[in-house]
């Protein structure tokens, strides 16, 4: 009995903690004019960095480096569980802004919301529901 429990209790934070994996996450636009694809670079304890790439009004409005992949222009600080915010960049007009990710482990799907746009052009949507 007493093996069992220690087993549970070992297992059990590795089980009900999720962090959020290195990889692409995506989101299309209902009505497929627009879409963002966030990359995550760097995950840990504390924090997540990547980039992202969005595509506005059918390709006219591209806000990404697609030379650079592996450049970071967000770097988020864990806030509380599966929840992290921080600064992001604009590549568009080099303008910073103030970016919230909520990581749903359940449903594989992450929550996108921008807190406080850039003061410069930017392309991203407010909110959006992004999945792997």
């Amino acid at each position: 009995m007493k093996r069992t429990i220690l087993l549970l209790l070992f297992l059990l934070p590795s089980i009900t903690i999720s962090q959020i994996s290195k990889g692409v996450w995506f989101w299309n636009s209902e009505n497929g004019r627009n879409s963002l694809e966030l990359r995550i670079l760097k995950v840990d304890d504390k924090s997540v960095e990547g980039n992202y790439c969005s595509v506005f009004n059918n390709g006219e409005k591209i806000d990404c480096n697609s030379e650079l992949e592996n450049e970071v222009n967000f770097l988020l600080n864990k806030t509380s569980e599966n929840t992290y915010q921080g600064t992001f960049t604009s590549h568009y007009s080099s303008a910073n802004g103030l970016l919230k990710i909520i990581h749903i482990p359940l449903n594989k799907k992450m929550i996108f919301e921008i807190i406080e746009a850039p003061k410069g052009e930017y392309y991203l949507p407010e909110k959006a529901v992004l999945s792997q």
